[in-house]
């Protein structure tokens, strides 16, 4: 059910959304999708958040087998604009892609979060910044020297899910979910759908109404 009428996942580019990752869940397996992202946990800024997904692969390595530049920071902060959410794939590493001086210069560009399937450090820091991040990891152990950056604005899998460029990030205190941007409008019709009878089924209940008398009414649930 949607939890704030002045959240900032109250729309989506364009489009009214709907802001509770649970109702995005069960609009997604409905339509058949895989969208809900495991594994990672909330570390820094503010909830809810959405936006756009800009993309960039990584991979991990012991110290030293990558060339300092391999990491390339600058082309993934340069990817990023207002509005977009950072999704990292490192492939689950336990090593640090997103310290503090990144984090700044990504919210700097207008990001509103960075979703890690990997590992970011600074955490005092990375609260200062204000942007919201989710990682597998928190570590001190540097990226320099161990991560290679192999692609920006490709595909990337992040908690499970595929993730492409463009896609629609929603992040609250329950979880993660991505929509697919080709098939937003399909699953947005779906979420509101049942955030209507969500809302319809809790004033049932404030006017006393039971339990399974309204679902069975509502045909939900």
């Amino acid at each position: 059910m949607s939890n704030s009428s002045d959240s900032p996942v109250t729309s989506l580019g364009a489009a009214p959304a709907v802001s509770s990752t649970s109702t995005w869940s069960d609009a997604l397996d409905r339509a058949g999708i895989n969208g809900v992202v495991s594994g990672l946990r909330h570390v820094a800024g503010r909830l809810p958040i959405a936006g756009r997904a800009v993309t960039a692969k990584q991979s991990a390595a012991a110290f030293g087998v990558h060339p300092r530049e391999a990491f390339d920071v600058p082309a993934i902060v340069e990817a990023v604009g207002p509005g977009t959410v950072l999704v990292i794939d490192v492939g689950g590493a336990a090593i640090s892609t997103l310290g503090s001086l990144a984090a700044t210069a990504v919210s700097l560009r207008g990001a509103v979060a960075a979703i890690v399937d990997g590992g970011c450090r600074d955490l005092d820091e990375l609260h200062a910044t204000g942007l919201t991040v989710c990682s597998r990891h928190i570590t001190p152990i540097s990226g320099k020297k161990r991560i290679r950056t192999v692609e920006v604005n490709g595909a990337v899998t992040c908690g499970g899910v595929t993730v492409h460029a463009g896609d629609y990030v929603v992040a609250d205190s329950t979880g993660i979910v991505v929509v697919p941007a080709a098939r937003f409008e399909e699953v947005l019709a779906i979420a509101r759908e049942i955030d209507r009878k969500d809302r319809a089924f809790a004033d049932a209940l404030q006017a006393g109404g039971t339990f399974a008398d309204i679902a069975r009414s509502l045909g939900h649930l």
